[in-house]
């Protein structure tokens, strides 16, 4: 069984951002021509369904100006427990803005 623990309320900026997400599901990935059923604000902020719902993408989206690393964890946080739940999702996604450089550390 799925329990939903927590809701939030709708505003313009999560709004917009979801928007992006259902987007990116619809057309920027490749496998997005499996995608038939879209689920909005029901085990995150989207997600999207082959027709039988046996493969799920799971997207939770973020549209902070100030993104910083604890707000990237607090939503991790939710893909985590989505992860560990009975429902088996098959992919991920973190949707966020553009990650200012002082918090991205490249390795070579």
């Amino acid at each position: 069984m799925y329990r939903f623990l927590y809701t939030e309320q709708l505003n313009e900026k999560a709004t917009e951002f979801e928007t992006k997400s259902l987007l990116y599901l619809l057309s920027m990935r490749e496998d997005s021509h499996e995608i038939k059923v879209f689920i909005i604000d029901c085990f995150n902020d989207v997600t999207g369904a082959t027709e039988n719902c046996n493969k799920l993408w799971d997207v939770q989206s973020k549209n902070i100006k100030t993104l910083r690393p604890l707000t990237i964890g607090e939503s991790l946080i939710t893909l985590f427990e989505n992860y560990i739940s009975q429902i088996n999702f098959d992919f991920y996604i973190l949707f966020f803005p553009k990650l200012n450089d002082i918090y991205l550390r490249i390795i070579i």
